[in-house]
């Protein structure tokens, strides 16, 4: 986390636009400088009927609605003269809020981050993100920011010599970021001749490594093959497609299970036929006889 960075968000912070701090301009005093803003923005591209609904808006959100709904009739030339006008009104908060003076001073001489996602007023970044990274690779320009450091620089700061430079003037800031990719470059070009040397040490211990476990696998799979070898049968006889449906559907006891029933039936119907023969072999006297006795 960088503990160099101080943000700026919301209604409840003293240095945001949406603080409840009174701010008078051109004869009107107005309940934030959201409300401030909104008029100037109006008055400066000739809008008298927008200038008009900023007295009716009430929170520093709805001043803000009505400033947004005027980006497409103001003129082309507002973007610059913007930053010039924001500045103006920051002036005027800071000499008639001792509030606003106080809190600006507390920040001491770290970097103010406007932690809201627009690309001009505020550097892009939620508050918590804002802390993370640097300050170098925001995404937005963050001018509502820089515009409190230059004020807090002016009224604070202006002979000390330890004041950070950096947030006041962007052309330093982009130039300290250029050198440290370059430098950071140039030390990866440095570390490019041990990177392939390195890369080329381990190319050839893993093609060792490979070569290695393939000459294992190998010798596996012959050892494989020699024991399938010794516990195949050594007759095979080829089945038709319908004979191996049925040993795969019937259990492997089965068919020995019918022969066994057909040799009982068999042997059953052997001892019927022989005790027929014996019948007929027996004389006709011994038969009478028998009946004679039942």
């Amino acid at each position: 986390m960088n503990t160099n960075v101080i943000t700026v968000n919301g209604h409840n912070d003293v240095l945001s636009n949406f603080h409840a701090t009174p701010v008078s301009y051109e004869g009107h005093e107005f309940p934030t400088l959201e409300h401030c803003w909104a008029y100037a923005k109006a008055k400066k591209n000739n809008l008298p009927e927008e200038a008009k609904k900023v007295f009716t808006v009430g929170h520093g959100g709805k001043a803000k609605q009505l400033s947004r709904r005027m980006d497409s009739l103001i003129s082309e030339d507002w973007e610059t003269l913007s930053v010039d006008v924001m500045e103006e009104l920051l002036i005027k908060k800071f000499d008639e809020s001792p509030f606003f003076r106080t809190a600006l001073l507390e920040t001491g001489h770290k970097v103010i981050a406007h932690s809201v996602v627009d690309s001009l007023w505020g550097n892009g970044l939620s508050p918590e993100l804002s802390m993370c990274i640097d300050p170098a690779y925001w995404p937005g320009e963050n001018q509502f920011g820089k515009l409190l450091a230059k004020l807090r620089h002016e009224k604070f700061y202006q002979n000390d010599p330890e004041i950070n430079t950096d947030i006041a003037d962007d052309s330093d800031s982009d130039t300290e970021a250029d050198e440290m990719k370059l430098s950071e470059n140039e030390n990866l070009s440095e570390m490019v001749p041990n990177v392939e040397n390195d890369n080329n040490d381990n190319s050839a211990t893993i093609v060792g490594e490979t070569q290695e476990k393939n000459g294992k696998k190998t010798e596996i799979d012959k050892l494989i093959r020699k024991a399938r070898l010794q516990f195949t049968p050594t007759r095979n006889l080829p089945q038709s497609p319908n004979r191996r449906r049925r040993a795969t559907s019937t259990p492997p006891n089965t068919r020995n299970n019918k022969s066994m029933k057909a040799d009982e039936i068999e042997t059953q119907d052997a001892s019927v036929t022989v005790s027929k023969e014996n019948v007929d072999m027996v004389p006709t006297s011994q038969t009478s006889q028998s009946k004679g006795l039942t």
